[in-house]
């Protein structure tokens, strides 16, 4: 009975999110911005009207802005409007931009930043906010395949569920992968969605039925082939005082670094790295079958 009030309740908070669509920016469009914002539009099937680029040539963006993208170059305007924020500048420009944007970033706002050489600490200090996503890819020394394109566009290679899969952190096998995302990320993203549904005033019960349907695709018709993740998962302690009822607000930044509870939970449950990588790939099967079957316009 618990089970099925808790998937009600989350198909209701999927409804009412669905009414209101996550607004997404991007600071910076070079070929990394562009190539993020092509894929959020084509893969992520983002309304372009909830995305907003700030850039120092947003004339060169016609091709976006003829799709309904705001481009402009404001800094400060896009960080204090948007949920999420893309830094896709050259990390020798990001202390610059960052001492920009600081005192406009709220503690609701997610931050992206998609570059190595700054460590997540790094950017907190510099951002003054513990809420980053850092995906941290890894590169062989020695690539295992010398025949990869590495001209193709990122959208047109993502239509290779083999390309794909590879950038999946969890349940695939990296031997012969050219790249290859840390497992970690998986966490950190779980771990985002909470800090998410904590500012909305979900309780633990409603935020982790929200991350059962996001992030690993249960729904009435499709359960879960595994447990639920607990409160306990999350390292919080049940308790009978009812302090339990809310998750903490999660620092991002050491998520990352060390080995949290969530993350152990992810290592030893191989039905749910498998239930992750299934989910993972139908957010691009999804969009494939669609324009495949003419379903988009």
């Amino acid at each position: 009975m618990l089970e099925k009030q808790s998937l009600k309740s989350s198909d209701e908070i999927q409804e009412k999110s669905n009414k209101s669509t996550i607004s997404i920016g991007i600071i910076g469009c070079g070929r990394l911005g562009n190539q993020i914002a092509q894929s959020l539009l084509t893969y992520g099937q983002i309304e372009a009207s909830h995305l907003q680029i700030s850039t120092r040539r947003p004339e060169t963006l016609g091709h976006l802005q003829q799709k309904g993208v705001s481009c402009f170059f404001n800094n400060k305007k896009l960080v204090s409007s948007v949920d999420l924020v893309f830094f896709c500048v050259l990390p020798s420009q990001m202390p610059c931009v960052a001492y920009e944007v600081k005192d406009s970033i709220s503690p609701t706002l997610l931050t992206v930043c998609p570059f190595s050489s700054l460590s997540p600490r790094k950017l907190r200090q510099m951002l003054g906010t513990s809420n980053i996503i850092r995906p941290q890819l890894v590169f062989p020394e020695q690539n295992p395949n010398p025949n990869y394109n590495l001209e193709v566009e990122v959208a047109q290679a993502f239509k290779n569920k083999q390309t794909v899969m590879g950038t999946c952190p969890l349940s695939v096998p990296q031997e012969g992968l050219t790249v290859h995302s840390d497992a970690r990320l998986v966490g950190t993203i779980i771990l985002a969605v909470s800090n998410m549904c904590k500012h909305n005033g979900l309780t633990t019960s409603q935020t982790v039925a929200i991350i059962s349907r996001a992030v690993f695709g249960e729904s009435k018709k499709k359960p879960l082939a595994f447990d639920r993740l607990t409160v306990k998962d999350f390292g919080v302690a049940k308790t009978t005082n009812g302090s339990d009822k809310y998750f903490p607000l999660y620092d991002l930044a050491d998520s990352h670094e060390t080995e949290t509870t969530l993350f152990k939970t992810l290592q030893g449950n191989k039905s749910m790295q498998e239930g992750f990588a299934t989910r993972y790939w139908h957010v691009f099967d999804d969009y494939i079958c669609k324009q495949t079957f003419g379903y988009l316009t």
